[in-house]
C-alpha cells in the first residue's frame, strides 16, 4: 500500500521521536495519533530540532516535496536526510524499543519509493528517493528500503541545488550523498538507475560508515553507457562493513561500484555476481579489503580475503535482471562464508548486536562465535514441525480454516490431492489465511509443507484428511388420495426434497429414474397404502427415502329402497319392495360387492291403515363402498267398500216416505264390518224421501265415514204398490 497524505503539524513525544504509521492522522507523538506521512515529519525537522528520531512503519512511502521545497519538477521529490535525525524503519507500529523491532517481517518492511508516475515505469521516477547534502550531523538510516529512483536526465551540470551543494540529476538514483557523513545500518538498495551510481553515488568528501547493508539490482545506463551499478565513489572515504553488493549491472563499467579519487574500504563484506567484465571499475583511487570476498579477485592471505567463488545465497537474481527488486542474500549452510569475517573489524559487536534481518550480528557469540560475511549472518537453521489435523465435513458446509501450522509460525502451503473434492486456498479478505473450499462430497489428502527460510530448516511435509461426508437428503413421496375406482394403483404422486444445499435442484444433484413401490403398488380396495420412492443417486447426498401414502376412500353407494302401492287389506305391513343401486364402479354389481342382509325399518313396519310410510332399507355392508341409504314409500291406499241402500216395498198409506230401509256393505276385509270400521250417522236422499204416491223411488244413502275404505254409495229402491180398494 503506498501512502502520500496532506501536510498535518509534527510533534515528537517527550523522546525527541515523531512517529509515521499507515493511515495516520495525528501529529506524531505517539503510535496512537501518529503522522501518516514521512515527507511532512522530515520536513518538519528541518526546522523542528526538537525532533530526534523518526520511526516509521512498513509500507511504502513516497516522498511528497523537493529537497529545496521549491523545484516544479515532480522528479524532484525526494527524502531529505536531516541533521542529527535518525530515520528508523522495520515497526509494525506498536513497539516502545528499538529492540522490539522485528525487521524479518515483510509487513513491517519500510520502503522508500521513487514510483512517482505511472506505477514500475521507472522513466517518471524521481531523481533521488533519498539525499543526504552537507553535514548531516549524526544523522542515521536505519531499517529501510530505498528503491526504484531514476537519475538517468541530462548530464553533470543538471542540478539541484540543496543545502548549498548542487545534486546532480543524473547520479545516485536510490540515495546521492554530498559532502555527507551519515550512518547507514541495516538498509538494502535495490531496483535503481542512474548513469552514475545506481544505487549509491558518494561524493564530494562525504564518509558514510554503511554496515549490515545490501545493494542490489541496481542498474547504471543510459544510451549504452554508464558506470557504477551498485555504487560510485568520488573523493569519498566511505567505510562498508558487512555489506552485499550483488547483482548490480552497467550498461559501462564498474557492474558492481566505480571509484573516482575516492578511498574505499571494505569489511566483512561481499561483491559479487555484479554484470560487466570489469564489476569494479578504478578509474583513480583505491580500495581496502579486508576480510571480503571481491568478485573476479584472487585469494589475498594477507587481508584475509578469500578467493572469488559462489557465495551460496538463498536467492541471487542474475544482474541481467537490474534493475530488479528482488533476492534474498542470506547464506545457505553450504556457504564457504560462514564464520570467515572478522569481530574485531565490526565496531562495537556484542552478544546483542544483530544483522540486517535483526538476528544475531554473530551466532554463539558468547560461545567464541565468529561473524559471517556478508549483511545477513547466517544462523544454524532450526528445526520446526507442521502441526496438522484431520477435518471431517459435510456438503454444504462453509469454507473452513483447517487446523496447518508450523511450530516457527511461518506460513504454510496447503496443496489438495483431489483439488475437485476439497480446494485449498489463501483468503486475501480474512487476513491471508488459509481455507479450504468444500466442492464435492469425497475424501481429498491435503499436504502441507513449510520451506523455511534463512532462520528454519524446510518442515518434514505433513499430511492430513478431508473427508467430506454426503449431506443428507431426504425425498418423500408425496401423499395422494383417490376414491375407489376398482382399478389397481401404480406409481405415485412425485415427490419432495428436504436437505438440497449450494443452490443445488434435483435436476442438478440427482441422477436415476424415480419408481415407486409399497404396498400401494396393485392397490384396488379402500385402505391407506404406503407409497416407498427409489431409484435415485447422487454423489454429494445420502438419500433417505420418506414414503408417502396412498389412501383410497370409499366410493359413494347410494342404497334406495323401492317404492310400493299396497290396497288397505288389514293385515300389518313388514318388509319392502326390494332396493336400486347408484354409484357402483368398474362394472362392479351387489352381487360382488355388496355383503349382508337387507332389513327394512321405517313407519312402513306394521302398518296397516292407509298413509304412506318411510321404508328405510339397511343391513348391508361394503368394504368398498360409503353407503347412503334413501327410503322408500309404502303407501296405503283405502279399500273399495259400497254401502247399498236396502229396497223396501210398502202399500200405499198416503204417508210421506223419509228414511231407508238400511243398508247392506261389500267391501269389507279381514273380517271388519260397520261396527268397527264405520262412523257417522247413515242418511238417506233421493226421490223416496218425502214420497207418498204408488211409484218406483230412489233411496240413496250417505252419512257415513271410514278411514280405511273409500266409500261408493249405491241407492236402493222404494216401491210404493197401491193399497187395495174394495
Amino acid at each position: 500500500m503506498t501512502f502520500v497524505i496532506n501536510a498535518y503539524a509534527q510533534t515528537p513525544d517527550a523522546n525527541g521521536i515523531v512517529y509515521v504509521k499507515t493511515g495516520g492522522t495525528g501529529t506524531g507523538d505517539s503510535w496512537a495519533n501518529a503522522s501518516g506521512n514521512l515527507s511532512d515529519a522530515l520536513k518538519a525537522a528541518t526546522t523542528n530540532t526538537a525532533i530526534k528520531q523518526i520511526w516509521v512503519s512498513g509500507g511504502t512511502w513516497l516522498p511528497n516535496y523537493p529537497a529545496d521545497f521549491s523545484s516544479a519538477d515532480n522528479r524532484d521529490k525526494t527524502f531529505l536526510l536531516v541533521k542529527d535525525v535518525k530515520l528508523y524503519g522495520g515497526f509494525a507500529g506498536t513497539e516502545t524499543t528499538l529492540a522490539e523491532r522485528n525487521l524479518s517481517l515483510t509487513a513491517n518492511k519500510t520502503i522508500l519509493s521513487g514510483d512517482l508516475g505511472t506505477v514500475d515505469d521507472l522513466n517518471d521516477n524521481a531523481y533521488h528517493v533519498m539525499i543526504a547534502s552537507g553535514d548531516v550531523g549524526t544523522a542515521e538510516i536505519n531499517g529501510i528500503t530505498i528503491m526504484k529512483g531514476t537519475s538517468t536526465t541530462g548530464s553533470s551540470t543538471n542540478t539541484l541545488t540543496v543545502n548549498g551543494n548542487g545534486i546532480m540529476r543524473i547520479a545516485g538514483g536510490g540515495i546521492i550523498l554530498y559532502g555527507a557523513a551519515p550512518a547507514i545500518n541495516n538498509v538494502i538498495i535495490c531496483g535503481n538507475q542512474a548513469i552514475a551510481g545506481a544505487g549509491v553515488y558518494i561524493g564530494y568528501n562525504s564518509s558514510p560508515k554503511i554496515t549490515n547493508c545490501i545493494i542490489n539490482g541496481n542498474y547504471a545506463n543510459i544510451s549504452g553507457s554508464g558506470n557504477g551499478g551498485g555504487l560510485f565513489a568520488y573523493q569519498s572515504t566511505p567505510l562498508f562493513t558487512n555489506v552485499v553488493i550483488a547483482g548490480n549491472n552497467a550498461a559501462g563499467w564498474g557492474g558492481a561500484l566505480a571509484i573516482s579519487s575516492s578511498t574505499l574500504t571494505f569489511n566483512n563484506s561481499i561483491i559479487y555476481g555484479n554484470g560487466t567484465s570489469n564489476p569494479i571499475y578504478n578509474l583513480s583511487g583505491s580500495y581496502t579489503a579486508q576480510y571480503t570476498m571481491v568478485q573476479n579477485v584472487a585469494a589475498n592471505a594477507t587481508n584475509h580475503n578469500p578467493a572469488s567463488t559462489d557465495p551460496y545465497f538463498v536467492n541471487a537474481p542474475s544482474s541481467s535482471n537490474a534493475p530488479f527488486t528482488e533476492g534474498d542474500y542470506s547464506l545457505t549452510s553450504s556457504s564457504p562464508l560462514i564464520d570467515l569475517g572478522s569481530n574485531s573489524l565490526y565496531t562495537g559487536l556484542s552478544a546483542t548486536s544483530t544483522d540486517l534481518v535483526g538476528k544475531p550480528r554473530v551466532a554463539n557469540y558468547s560461545s567464541g562465535g565468529i561473524i559471517d560475511l556478508g549483511a545477513i549472518e547466517y544462523q544454524p537453521l532450526t528445526s520446526q514441525t507442521i502441526t496438522v489435523a484431520d477435518a471431517v465435513k459435510t456438503y454444504g458446509d462453509a469454507d473452513f480454516e483447517p487446523v496447518a501450522s508450523s511450530s516457527s509460525g511461518l506460513a504454510v502451503t496447503l496443496q489438495s490431492s483431489d483439488a475437485s473434492i476439497a480446494q485449498p486456498y489463501i483468503d486475501a479478505a480474512d487476513g491471508n489465511k488459509w481455507k479450504i473450499k468444500i466442492l464435492k462430497a469425497g475424501v481429498a489428502t491435503i499436504t502441507v509443507s513449510q520451506s523455511g527460510n534463512s532462520v528454519y530448516a524446510a518442515a518434514t511435509n505433513e499430511t492430513f484428511t478431508v473427508t467430506i461426508n454426503k449431506a443428507p437428503l431426504t425425498i418423500t413421496a408425496s401423499d395422494l388420495t383417490k376414491t375407489y375406482d376398482g382399478i389397481s394403483f401404480s406409481g405415485g404422486n412425485d415427490v419432495t426434497y428436504s436437505g438440497f444445499v449450494n443452490g443445488d435442484n434435483a435436476s442438478t444433484a440427482l441422477t436415476g429414474t424415480l419408481v415407486y413401490n409399497g404396498t400401494s403398488q396393485g392397490a384396488t380396495a379402500v385402505n391407506s397404502y404406503t407409497i416407498i420412492p427409489s431409484g435415485l443417486t447422487a454423489t454429494n447426498y445420502d438419500i433417505t427415502y420418506a414414503s408417502g401414502t396412498l389412501t383410497i376412500n370409499k366410493a359413494a353407494l347410494t342404497i334406495t329402497a323401492s317404492d310400493l302401492t299396497k290396497t288397505y287389506d288389514g293385515i300389518s305391513f313388514s318388509g319392502g319392495n326390494g332396493v336400486t343401486y347408484s354409484g357402483f364402479v368398474n362394472g362392479e354389481d351387489a352381487s360382488t360387492a355388496i355383503t349382508g342382509t337387507i332389513a327394512y325399518a321405517g313407519t312402513s313396519q306394521g302398518a296397516t291403515t292407509v298413509n304412506s310410510y318411510t321404508i328405510i332399507p339397511s343391513g348391508l355392508t361394503a368394504s368398498n363402498y360409503d353407503i347412503t341409504y334413501a327410503s322408500g314409500t309404502l303407501t296405503i291406499n283405502k279399500a273399495a267398500l259400497t254401502i247399498t241402500a236396502s229396497d223396501l216395498t210398502k202399500i200405499y198409506d198416503d204417508i210421506s216416505f223419509s228414511g231407508g230401509n238400511g243398508v247392506t256393505y261389500s267391501g269389507f276385509v279381514n273380517g271388519e264390518d260397520a261396527s268397527t270400521t264405520i262412523t257417522g250417522t247413515i242418511a238417506y236422499t233421493g226421490t223416496s224421501q218425502g214420497a207418498i204416491a204408488v211409484n218406483s223411488y230412489t233411496i240413496i244413502p250417505s252419512g257415513l265415514t271410514a278411514s280405511n275404505y273409500d266409500i261408493t254409495y249405491a241407492s236402493g229402491t222404494l216401491t210404493i204398490n197401491k193399497a187395495a180398494l174394495t
